[in-house]
């Protein structure tokens, strides 16, 4: 520390320095002479000189004019007194004080004071500091900083300015410093002035839910809000920001940061977009207003079921059809089977969809399928399904089509017992067991010749038997077998060898019938006759040879539509050769498309699923599609019971912008073929 002196100079004889802040007197007038100065300094309470010890008192150099220098380097700062005394040659003594000294070691420092900013400041763009300074020994430079940064020079000295960085710096209470240095290097006292820095708003977040979120029914809003001043105020809006109500915060001890919460109840609101407002307000006045958008769907979604229907009978796997829609979009489709959920798969943006369920091993006879769909906000749709399940409809069965009921008393050999395979499987053979026992095939008419069966009485088991080995209840025939038949010597082996129609084959509306005879022997062949007949209860129709070959058109009415069972035979003087029964099946429709799905009243774009089924008389040989009327493309097809069902996917946006047209084409067996083109309305806005 620097040495502190004082000088006093009187026209007396002794002084002193005493420590004392109230206490004064008068000086005492004494008419002798003054002959010694003494001084005291006293640290002590106020006192009168005249009480303060002889120690205590300092001689001065000089009696009429005196002069006394005092080390003030260890006194405590602050007030002290000065207290003369002087004594004449004759003991008289005369006191002059307290005289008021303030011991301040920065006396003779440099000072510095901030002008602007004032103290405890609100400052949002940056810290630009002025200020003025001054000392005896001149000002040489101002350090300034902040917080405990290192000290910079500002620019100017007695009249300086400086700019604080303040990009590294968080919001909140900070403190700038500020001295001066005099031209000896002495630094004056530190001047501090408390700020504030808010250069950032407070800070909104929504934790519990997203921007433009989906919302249904009751929901909570939660979020955060957090600013270094702190937050002082939370508001609400929720009228487009006219008004604001306080909002309750949540904050832990020694944090910036609130917590809030508020429900918003959806089923008040209308469906579409919805907007709250949050404000906060920080501990400066800054604020903040965050708008919270969300997006209410109180509507469930629209949900329909297009196929089985209700309380229709089905077996095997069955395909359910139908269509959802929703304006928020469908999240999940599932079904409820068994006490178990199944996803349906969706494709986006197609509002149709298809499930194939397979029931061949459901026990019971009826049952209810409950197929939900549920969307983005959680609103549900619900649509059941209530289904008869017959395995017995997989099952082929048996029609006796000849001869009549009354003629199985007296069934000649000659004859035969004409059936039909009913049923939605693909047959294989007709199992007869009883009075004749073997296998014949049957696609789907079946020939049991009587020939085969045991004279006499008897009862005839006949059972259909599918591709896949599933046999079909029995039909039971009580037949009885001529034992003395006259035909049975007229007859011999058949000479005819058929070329077309294959066995089975399926032909249209006429085929035509080729073939060869076998030569028997010129006497013979010259007084043959070649017939033929399309049903047993037909009439034998003659058919034309050229020599030993046949050759032509046979044209089949309504009522052959089906099984054909078409048998061909030679006579010879009133002879007949033994029958050939070559068994084919007419087919005279067109398959029928069914379209079921998109409906002609729906609307749709972009990529949309197309379901459908065919339903034939005869097995469908090409099932396929075109989008340009030119290249069709196969489609597989699965057995259903309406026919042979598809689904595959087009996009009718791209279909519309080229010109295209979908195109649907089925060919059966018979050579019959169906194109249809399904009407759809496409709108790019739906």
């Amino acid at each position: 520390m620097l040495r502190k002196t004082v000088f006093a100079e009187a026209l007396s004889s002794s002084c002193m320095l005493r420590g004392a802040d109230a206490a004064r007197r008068s000086l005492m007038d004494r008419p002798s002479r003054l002959l010694l100065v003494v001084l005291f300094v006293s640290l002590t309470l106020p006192a009168w000189g005249r009480g303060t010890p002889e120690e205590g008192w300092q001689k001065v150099t000089g009696e009429e004019v005196w002069r006394h220098e005092f080390d003030l380097s260890e006194k405590t700062p602050g007030t002290h007194n000065l207290i003369v005394r002087a004594r004449d040659r004759a003991g008289n003594e005369a006191v002059a004080g307290p005289y008021n000294v303030r011991v301040d070691p920065a006396v003779g420092l440099p000072t510095v004071r901030i002008v602007y900013p004032d103290r405890g400041a609100v400052l949002r763009e940056g810290i630009g500091l002025i200020g003025v300074a001054s000392g005896r020994a001149g000002v040489a430079s101002v350090e300034v900083w902040i917080n405990d940064q290192t000290p910079e020079t500002a620019d100017g000295t007695e009249y300086w300015a400086h700019t604080v960085p303040v990009h590294n710096l968080p919001d909140g209470a900070h403190t700038l410093h500020a001295r001066a240095v005099d031209g000896l290097g002495n630094h004056g006292p530190t001047t501090r002035l408390p700020i504030v820095l808010d250069r950032h708003p407070p800070v909104v977040e929504i934790g519990s839910h997203r921007s433009g979120e989906l919302v249904s029914g009751n929901v909570t809003i939660q979020g955060r809000a957090s600013d270094e001043n702190g937050i002082a105020a939370l508001e609400l809006s929720t009228d487009g920001g006219i008004s604001y109500q306080p909002l309750p915060t949540r904050t832990a001890r020694g944090k910036t940061d609130v917590t809030f919460s508020f429900s918003v109840q959806s089923r008040r609101e209308p469906d579409g977009a919805t907007i709250y407002h949050v404000k906060a307000i920080d501990g400066t006045g800054s604020e903040t207003v965050h708008p919270v958008l969300l997006f209410v769907d109180n509507q469930p979604p629209e949900l329909e079921l297009f196929t089985p229907l209700e309380n229709e009978t089905v077996h095997g796997t069955v395909r359910f059809t139908g269509r959802v829609h929703d304006t928020v979009g469908i999240s999940r489709l599932y079904y409820e089977w068994n006490q178990q959920e199944h996803e349906v798969r969706l494709r986006p943006g197609d509002p149709y969809w298809t499930a194939d369920i397979d029931l061949s091993a459901e026990r019971s006879r009826a049952a209810s399928l409950r197929f939900t769909a549920e969307d983005r906000s959680g609103n549900r749709s619900t649509v059941t399904r209530r289904i008869r399940i017959d395995p017995a409809e997989a099952l082929l069965g048996v029609s006796i089509q000849y001869p009549e009921p009354g003629a199985f008393s007296a069934l000649s050999a000659g004859s035969a017992i004409y059936g039909l395979v009913i049923g939605h499987a693909e047959p294989d053979v007709v199992v007869v067991e009883g009075a004749a026992e073997g296998e014949y095939p049957a696609r789907p008419g079946f020939r049991i010749p009587v020939s085969d069966l045991a004279p006499g009485r008897g009862e005839l088991r006949i059972r259909a038997r599918s591709l896949d080995g599933a046999i079909g209840d029995s039909v039971r025939v009580r037949v009885v077998r001529l034992t003395d038949d006259d035909e049975a010597g007229n007859t011999a082996g058949s000479s005819i060898i058929v070329q077309t129609p294959r066995p089975y084959q399926y032909v249209g509306t006429q085929f035509r019938l080729v073939g060869t005879l076998v030569q028997q022997g010129a006497a013979r062949a010259n007084t043959r006759r070649l017939e033929y007949r399309l049903d047993p209860t037909d009439a034998w129709r003659s058919l034309p040879l050229q020599g030993d070959s046949f050759s032509a058109d046979v044209r089949l009415s309504a009522a052959h539509d089906g099984a054909v069972h078409l048998e061909l035979r030679t006579t010879n003087d009133g002879r007949s050769d033994a029958t050939v029964y070559v068994p084919i099946n007419s087919a005279q429709k067109a398959p029928e498309i069914n379209v079921l799905v998109p409906r002609p009243g729906d609307t749709i774009n972009g990529l949309v699923t197309v379901v459908g089924a065919v339903c034939s008389q005869a097995p469908i040989t090409e099932l396929s599609y075109s989008l340009d009327g030119t290249e069709f493309r196969q489609l597989q097809a699965q057995s259903s019971c309406d026919g042979d069902a598809f689904a595959f996917t087009v996009d009718f946006t791209a279909l519309e912008e080229t010109g295209g047209r979908l195109q649907l084409r089925a060919v059966d067996a018979a050579g019959n073929t169906r194109t249809v083109s399904p009407s759809v309305r496409v709108d790019r806005r739906a």
